[in-house]
C-alpha cells in the first residue's frame, strides 16, 4: 500500500513547518477521522471547518467536528482543535464557522454566542480577524489558558496558509 500522497509530499519537503490539516464538516461526518489523520500526520493542531449552511441559521451543536468524541480524539492526539470565525468577502457572517464567526461577536455584541460557544466544545485554538477583542473577552471569561513554561518544544516555523 502506498503512502497518502500528501505525506509524500511532506517528506520531500524536509522540516522547517508545522503541517495542521483542515477537515470541514462537508466531507468529514465522523469524528473518527480525525483519529486517522493523527496516525498519519501526528499533527500539533487540526483546523475544522463548519460551513454555514444558509444566511439565517446558527449551528446549535458545532456538528461532528466539535463534538465529545472530536474532543476525546485531540487530548489522545495531543493536538489542538482550531476554530475559524474570521470574515470572508463576498461570504455569510461566519461563513467557516456555523455562522458564529467575528461578526456575530463584534458587530452584533454577542462574543459568547460566537468565540464561547466554539471554546465551550472544545477549541483551544481561535483563528480571528479581531485578535484584541476575542483576548481581551476569553480572558476576562475564564477561557483564555496562559501558556506554561513546560511547552513542548516545536520547530521553529513560518505560517502560512493556503485558504
Amino acid at each position: 500500500m502506498e503512502p497518502p500522497a500528501a505525506k509524500v509530499a511532506l517528506a520531500k519537503a524536509g522540516g522547517g513547518f508545522q503541517f495542521m490539516p483542515i477537515l470541514a464538516d462537508d466531507a468529514v461526518h465522523d469524528a473518527a477521522f480525525a483519529g486517522e489523520v493523527d496516525k498519519a500526520f501526528a499533527p500539533r493542531a487540526i483546523e475544522l471547518i463548519d460551513w454555514r449552511n444558509g444566511a439565517e441559521t446558527l449551528t446549535a451543536t458545532g456538528g461532528p467536528l466539535f463534538s465529545t468524541r472530536m474532543r476525546a480524539s485531540a487530548v489522545r492526539g495531543d493536538w489542538h482543535l482550531w476554530a475559524d470565525t474570521y470574515a470572508i468577502v463576498n461570504k455569510p457572517g461566519g461563513f467557516l464557522a456555523g455562522g458564529r464567526g467575528d461578526e456575530l461577536a463584534v458587530a452584533a455584541s454577542l462574543p459568547r454566542e460566537a468565540w464561547g460557544f466554539w471554546a465551550d466544545r472544545g477549541a483551544t485554538i481561535i483563528q480571528t480577524d479581531e485578535p484584541k477583542a476575542a483576548i481581551e473577552w476569553l480572558a476576562a471569561n475564564g477561557f483564555r489558558v496562559p501558556y506554561t513554561t513546560d511547552i513542548k518544544s516545536a520547530e521553529p516555523a513560518h505560517t502560512a496558509s493556503i485558504n
